[in-house]
């Protein structure tokens, strides 16, 4: 009896047992493989962070007074302003927009007493949260490159108003606000203006005129020392998992791929262009949030090298978003034909596509800046009315800037060269000049 008792005292502590370890069994969570999946883990920082306003920034402010208009794109002059909207409230957004007559909406726009603060491009209302406080939970859908300001016609003991507009298609959004002082406006930003450089308009169609300095312009033409930015941190950031990546020597560059993805660096134009071919099948659905989305995803790995500003988007008809982002050197814009000064991503399905960039930071200048000056608006728009194959009626924008070409007999150094540019088509190009006239040159 004492041997078939200890049978069944081991029986049990085996069926015991059993139970235990299959409880473990099911209920065990085995912590991450952190080594399987490094992007988890991984925090790339190739340079710094940037918050969405600092991005999204108003390009120009114009002050119009009777037939004469004054503006300006200093960043200090548009950060003191920005501060003192970042104090308004808005509410009662009109949940639809209001069009325009062509007889009516320039002199709305332009006559005296009003302000425009102007951004680069349209920008969907929901954006604007990152510059102005909104009450309302929900705002229209619409997008808006401007806002106006009525500095003396507003009704008194009543919420001014602002009017939110999409410039080219006549369009607006009345808004009433909150935390605004119209006195203070006009006492710190409007009359001042005075002392900013004249504008003078350039009819791009009957009913689009494009606001630009009245010039001649005075710039430093400058030399830039840059410094190189090793493509693997961008490996690292952008591939799911670095370790399977290849990276194969070309004659100008590296090719680096995972066979889903891959990157290729031209150290010749300091350019990095990557590309996802792993996206939804389906159909794309247009994201109104991409300028947004294309801010969070450099700022993932504080991929902002140089000062950056948000310039253009477009979603298309089906197949994807754009978002571009430009280099910005003192209070102007740099251009180059190849790219070398834009941030472009292309979004699909809220998955970045492809993602353009130059893999350079600008170092400090080299040399003392020779000034040049360009020439004035008037001469700015014979030459473009002068262009045969340039339609006025495509020109999105006219400004001064920099070309940034490189120094050809010292590696790593680029010149920045003061330009009138005008953007045709989502492209910039420089206006060249053809008169006897011409007042570039140094001096």
């Amino acid at each position: 009896m004492k041997y078939e008792n200890l049978k069944s005292l081991i029986l049990t502590i085996l069926v015991l047992t059993s139970l235990v370890l299959s409880w473990n069994l099911w209920t065990f969570q085995p912590s991450l493989d952190y080594t399987s999946n490094e992007k988890l883990l991984r925090n790339v920082e190739i340079s710094k962070t940037e918050e969405p306003e600092n991005i999204i920034r108003p390009s120009k402010i114009l002050y119009h007074f009777d037939g004469v208009h004054y503006g300006t794109i200093e960043n200090q002059e548009i950060n003191r302003f920005a501060k003192e909207m970042k104090k308004w409230s808005l509410f009662d957004i009109d949940p639809t927009s209001t069009l325009m007559d062509e007889e009516e909406f320039i002199p709305f726009m332009h006559d005296n007493g009003k302000m425009e603060v102007i951004f680069p491009d349209e920008i969907p209302l929901e954006t604007l949260r990152f510059l102005i406080g909104f009450t309302d939970e929900e705002v229209p859908n619409g997008t808006v490159d401007r806002i106006l300001i009525d500095i003396d016609n507003q009704v008194e003991k009543s919420a001014p108003i602002l009017h939110l507009v999409n410039y080219e298609d006549r369009r607006m959004y009345k808004a009433k606000v909150n935390n605004i002082s119209l006195s203070t406006l006009k006492e710190k930003f409007y009359t001042p203006s005075v002392i900013y450089n004249e504008y003078v308009s350039i009819a791009a169609e009957e009913d689009r005129y494009i606001f630009v300095p009245k010039g001649p312009i005075e710039l430093p033409r400058m030399n830039f020392l840059t410094d190189s930015i090793n493509p693997d941190e961008f490996r690292d950031a952008l591939f799911n998992d670095p370790s399977v990546v290849t990276k194969d020597q070309m004659n100008v560059g590296e090719v680096y791929t995972d066979s889903e993805r891959f990157m290729s660096v031209d150290r010749t134009y300091t350019q990095l262009q990557y590309v996802n071919t792993v996206l939804p099948s389906e159909a794309n659905s247009p994201d109104f949030n991409v300028i947004e989305r294309g801010i969070d995803f450099v700022n993932d790995h504080s991929g902002w090298t140089d000062r950056f500003q948000f310039s253009r988007w477009n979603v298309s008809d089906a197949d994807y978003e754009r978002v571009v982002f430009q280099l910005h050197v003192g209070n102007y814009p740099v251009m180059n034909r190849d790219g070398l000064t834009e941030i472009n991503q292309v979004w699909r399905n809220n998955e970045v596509s492809s993602y353009s960039r130059p893999i350079y930071q600008l170092g400090p200048p080299i040399n003392d800046p020779q000034i040049t000056i360009l020439p004035p608006a008037e001469q700015v728009a014979r030459e473009l009315n002068g262009l045969k194959n340039l339609d006025m009626s495509t020109v999105q924008d006219i400004r001064v800037g920099y070309e940034l070409k490189r120094e050809m007999d010292y590696q790593g150094v680029f010149i920045l060269e003061p330009v009138w540019m005008y953007l045709d088509n989502n492209s910039w190009s420089k206006v060249i000049f053809t008169e006897k006239d011409e007042l570039g040159g140094g001096m």
